[in-house]
């Protein structure tokens, strides 16, 4: 019998194809680890972790971080490291960071730095299900805060593609955004607002972060309807475990509600800002002052 204990984390089993793959995307701090976490209770998959990341994968050194891709774009640079990542053919110790399974033929694949591929990679690969998270842009910028995250958009406003076909009308006003905190909002709006306009009705599940915490059975259940399985019984103990990176000034890490912490470091001002910036890119059908979303997860891809 082999022990799992002689294998480091970059060293797997990993015998499938991109048919066994499951996408979980989100922004940064939004909670992707955490409902990885739930969506892999019972160790049944073999976790990569963040391979889109140019600087921890050799396989996308070439691309731009957070690269947005046309959906016709066919180009071999593109294709041919994303198919490798997505049949899990992708081993190194950062990829494997969250792995506990030495043995797989499916995976899940969380990533963070995807969002502006997710309509493409949707339809150069559709037999992989997407899973896109949300949470409140003002949770999310808050703990980019604490971690001292870089707020710079030029990450996005250097990619020509982009800016012609979506960020063009926002350019001006993007430019005149001063301070982190309204950088991250920024930030927030751009990985956002790119899959919620071009992702159609099935292409992927939206789910909030708040309303798994809110009402977890029900955001399960609509997960796992989605990806057409039989919904799992899931312990407490996992939806309570803390994220293998939340950060220890945490709300989770402290005892407090992480629906509620950031209102605790975010002031009123910038809340108004926020809503400003909401309403620029067209998204405060999504989010208000309130913690909860204003709409239904079913409902986001169905709004013009």
């Amino acid at each position: 019998m082999i022990s799992i204990k002689r294998f480091p984390k970059w060293v797997y089993f990993d015998s499938g194809d991109s048919h066994g793959s499951l996408l979980l995307a989100g922004s940064g701090r939004s909670g992707t680890t955490w409902v990885e976490n739930i969506l892999n209770h019972d160790n049944s998959h073999r976790v990569i972790f963040e391979p889109f990341h140019t600087r921890k994968n050799k396989l996308v050194a070439h691309w731009t971080p957070y690269q947005y891709l046309r959906q016709n774009n066919q180009e071999a640079k593109y294709l041919i490291p994303a198919k490798k990542i997505l049949d899990g053919k992708v081993r190194n110790a950062w990829v494997n960071r969250l792995n506990r399974r030495v043995f797989s033929r499916t995976r899940i694949i969380k990533e963070i730095r995807a969002n502006l591929q997710l309509p493409w990679l949707h339809k150069n690969f559709p037999e992989v299900p997407i899973i896109f998270l949300m949470r409140h842009p003002c949770a999310v910028a808050n703990s980019r805060m604490q971690l001292n995250w870089p707020s710079s958009t030029d990450v996005f406003l250097s990619q020509n593609e982009l800016v012609k076909d979506h960020l063009a009308p926002f350019v001006n006003e993007i430019e005149k955004i001063t301070g982190d905190f309204e950088g991250h909002i920024v930030n927030w709006c751009i990985e956002n607002y790119i899959p919620l306009k071009l992702l159609k009705p099935g292409d992927a599940h939206i789910t909030f972060y708040e309303d798994i915490i809110a009402d977890r059975s029900r955001e399960v259940q609509r997960i796992f309807s989605f990806l057409q399985q039989p919904v799992p019984r899931i312990s407490e103990k996992v939806f309570n475990r803390p994220s293998a990176l939340a950060r220890d000034g945490s709300a989770v890490n402290q005892g407090k509600s992480p629906l509620l912490e950031w209102q605790e470091h975010v002031s009123k001002e910038q809340i108004q800002r926020t809503l400003e910036i909401l309403r620029l890119f067209g998204l405060d059908y999504l989010y208000n002052e309130q913690p909860h979303p204003l709409i239904a997860s079913g409902d986001v891809l169905s709004v013009e």
